[in-house]
């Protein structure tokens, strides 16, 4: 629009900008605009684009593959892929219509928006991708991407502790503060000058506070996805919900052990840092399965009352008996997944005994001249844990259920017995796929030998008051 000779001056410093010379400088940054970016055919443009766009997508699969591949086949990873398409939509369009609106797009927001369903390590590396696009295509790119990155990681940080009610406030005015200590930084460096400083300012308020403001959608996708919050962990916890109360009623034995594992999980997650929330939902739901069947178990059976000869398993064959003990994994899938539990707590259930045997009716089997050739019979048909609380669960479940049966609570007995236990499971392969290490083992064995101690500790004997020689 209009014509510009080569060295005219177009606007003196101090002079009035008219309507004429505004428009000559708007034409003449789309000119400089085009002629320094792509000016070539417009199919390559976009095969450039689909490029570009296919290859951070696929960074992202290979990102989720080499960290943990299990979500890539849950909806997680569709979550996942709807958190980075949203905020590449928003940086694309703020970059088409207003790139000073860039400043506004709550970036920090996706980061949260991870960390609501995914561990630590997933959160960074993906939230890095979803920044890319502004890397790549923004103006600034590179300034606004570490601006950006620094701010998110510090806002997830703060939110573990901050995270509710009022104090997402806090967190949001955390957030602004370092986005305005990296602007400034870079502006004083001359790196960037996205216009008056205070005007920038404000719109990196304005976005500190849309993160806040956009944050309840958490709860929309956490039904929409059917995933796991820390929100929602807390609310499978309490145990007066109706299927809890079922269990509770149908099996009371199975419930007070599930209670005892919760407790034992509790604090063997915290001695490693492992997911607590997660680890006492799953204890809560691991033996869901034993409701259909409560009185093929010992912590049910005993509240009958019935003679020796009445019991349940008294008349059935070792296989008959492990089979209907095995057949409680089994059912609890299917009572979770008919109850909508989110396949996170289903994997517990799935993975709290593995593929062990049941030893006790594996030896009874063989001490009545059994086949050993049935092992199969008597092999759980779960899947091996693969992460840290599912080893927490095993464990402590198993050390649990056989504590009943120690007579000597002494520290050197304890030990002896939480050791066999994990050197059993460790034996078997339970921990070949299993995300921990040698030294988590170790603490999580210290912890629950404390935690046993606590539990047994020596009380005085109290005088009879009836005895009158006292």
């Amino acid at each position: 629009m209009g014509f510009v000779n080569a060295g005219q001056l177009i606007v003196s410093k101090g002079e009035l900008v008219t309507a004429e010379i505004h428009q000559m400088l708007d034409s003449y940054k789309k000119e400089y605009e085009a002629n320094v970016g792509y000016a070539g055919p417009r199919f390559f443009l976009w095969l450039g684009n689909i490029i570009v766009a296919m290859a951070i997508v696929s960074l992202l699969f290979l990102i989720i593959y080499f960290i943990d591949n299990r979500i890539l086949f849950d909806n997680r990873f569709l979550y996942m892929l709807v958190v980075f398409l949203l905020f590449s939509t928003l940086t694309l369009v703020s970059i088409r219509t207003n790139e000073k609106a860039l400043l506004m797009v709550p970036f920090t927001l996706a980061a949260l928006y991870l960390q609501a369903f995914f561990r630590t390590k997933v959160i960074l590396p993906v939230y890095i991708v979803t920044l890319f696009p502004l890397l790549i295509f923004a103006p600034n790119g590179a300034v606004l991407f570490v601006m950006f990155v620094v701010a998110g990681l510090v806002a997830t940080y703060f939110f573990q502790y901050m995270g509710k009610g009022w104090h997402q406030f806090i967190v949001a005015l955390i957030t602004f503060a370092v986005l305005t200590i990296s602007y400034l930084g870079f502006y004083f460096l001359g790196l960037i000058n996205a216009g008056p400083v205070f005007k920038v300012l404000m719109k990196l308020f304005g976005g500190s506070m849309l993160a806040v403001a956009g944050y309840p959608l958490i709860y929309l996708f956490e039904k929409f996805f059917n995933l796991l919050s820390s929100s929602r962990l807390r609310d499978l916890c309490d145990t007066s919900l109706p299927l809890l109360r079922t269990l509770e009623q149908k099996a009371p034995g199975t419930f007070q052990h599930s209670l005892q594992v919760m407790n034992l999980c509790d604090a063997a997650a915290r001695s490693i840092g492992a997911n607590t929330l997660l680890v006492r939902a799953g204890a809560l739901y691991h033996d869901l399965g034993k409701m259909n069947n409560p009185q093929c178990f010992i912590e049910n059976e005993s509240l009958l009352n019935k003679p020796e000869d009445q019991k349940y398993h008294s008349k059935l064959t070792p296989v008959h008996s492990a089979q209907d003990i095995i057949r409680h994994v089994s059912d609890g899938v299917d009572i979770a997944r008919r109850n909508r539990l989110p396949e996170r707590i289903v994997e517990f259930i799935l993975t709290h005994h593995g593929t062990t045997r049941t030893g006790y009716f594996w030896g009874k089997h063989l001490s009545e001249g059994g086949n050993p050739a049935d092992e199969p019979a008597f092999l759980y048909s779960g899947e091996k844990p693969r992460t840290k609380e599912q080893i927490i669960l095993m464990l402590c479940d198993s050390i649990e259920a056989a504590s009943r049966t120690l007579q000597d609570y002494s520290p050197e007995a304890t030990s002896a017995f939480v050791d066999k236990i994990i050197e059993g499971k460790r034996s078997e392969g339970q921990f070949d796929d299993a995300d921990i290490s040698i030294k988590d083992l170790r603490t999580i064995s210290s912890t629950i030998k404390s935690f046993l101690a606590q539990v047994h500790h020596e009380r005085i004997s109290y005088p009879d008051k009836n005895n009158k020689n006292i």
